[in-house]
């Protein structure tokens, strides 16, 4: 049987990906992200991007994201301490994106 991943791990995994919303928490059977997110804040002593968002709908819910390489660097480290594993590829990938979009700022 295998062994059901924490949902801190859960939500760093999206973060790494991309970014985390309200909407998703149901996806990922977790009661309440915002205090997820403050969890890794906590950790890795940083702030994680905030932005309120509307849907089609009219719906609010927050989306959050991770801003720039060094502190996607401090989840990676938290994400393998709290036992995540991550390849040197798929962590290439994740931080391409940020160096992509720190060399296209400073043009």
């Amino acid at each position: 049987m295998e062994k059901r991943k924490p949902y801190i791990l859960k939500v760093l995994e999206v973060l790494m990906n991309g970014h985390f919303d309200g909407l998703q928490k149901d996806t990922l059977h977790i009661i309440s992200p915002r205090n997820l997110i403050y969890e890794i804040e906590k950790h890795i002593n940083e702030k994680i991007e905030r932005k309120e968002v509307k849907s089609v709908y009219g719906t609010r819910y927050t989306e959050y994201r991770i801003p720039n390489s060094r502190i996607m660097k401090k989840a990676i480290e938290l994400y393998r301490a709290k036992g995540g594993e991550l390849s040197p590829s798929k962590e290439n990938h994740i931080l391409k994106r940020f160096n992509e979009q720190e060399q296209q700022g400073s043009i």
